[in-house]
C-alpha cells in the first residue's frame, strides 16, 4: 500500500473522520514516523470525540517536529535539519508555518527550500534527507 495522504485529505475535506481514521491506523502500522499521517490521525479522533487517542497522536506528531528541529537550526546546509525525507520537510515547514516556494539540490543532498511566512516574507530552510539518500544507494548500487 502506498501513502495514502491524497485520500486521506479527500476524506477529511468531505468529514468521513471515521475513513480518515481507519485510513491512518493503517497507514501507521506500516509507518509510525510519517508527520502528515499523525495529524490527520489526531485530528480525526478529535473529531469522533476519541480524545486520549487524540492526544497521543499530538504527542507522535509534536515529538516528530521536536526532532527534526533539534537536529539543526535549518540556516546553512551545515545545519542543515536531518529528515527521513522530502515528504518530511514539507511537513515540518507547514508545522512551522511556512509555505513551499521553490527547491534546490545544493552539493552533498541538500535541500535548500526558499518559503514564505504568512505575510510573505521568503527565507531559505535547508535540509538534509539522509535517510532518503540511504534507500536511494541501496536500490541503486551501481549507480554513480
Amino acid at each position: 500500500m502506498g501513502r495514502p495522504l491524497r485520500q486521506l485529505y479527500d476524506a477529511a475535506n468531505e468529514g468521513d473522520w471515521a475513513e480518515v481514521r481507519s485510513r491512518a491506523e493503517v497507514w501507521l502500522e506500516s509507518c509510525p514516523i510519517d508527520i502528515d499521517v499523525r495529524y490527520l490521525a489526531a485530528l480525526a479522533l478529535e473529531e469522533t470525540q476519541q480524545l486520549e487517542r487524540s492526544q497521543v497522536q499530538t504527542a507522535w506528531y509534536t515529538a516528530l517536529i521536536e526532532g527534526v528541529l533539534d537536529s539543526g537550526d535549518g540556516t546553512t546546509p551545515e545545519t542543515a535539519f536531518v529528515v527521513v525525507s522530502v515528504d518530511e520537510e514539507y511537513a515540518v515547514l507547514r508545522a512551522i508555518g511556512l509555505q513551499v516556494r521553490s527547491q534546490a539540490l545544493l552539493d552533498g543532498g541538500i535541500d535548500a527550500v526558499i518559503a514564505e511566512d504568512s505575510q510573505g516574507n521568503a527565507s531559505t530552510v535547508h535540509f538534509f534527507p539522509e535517510s532518503h539518500w540511504q534507500r536511494l544507494e541501496r536500490a541503486f548500487p551501481d549507480v554513480e
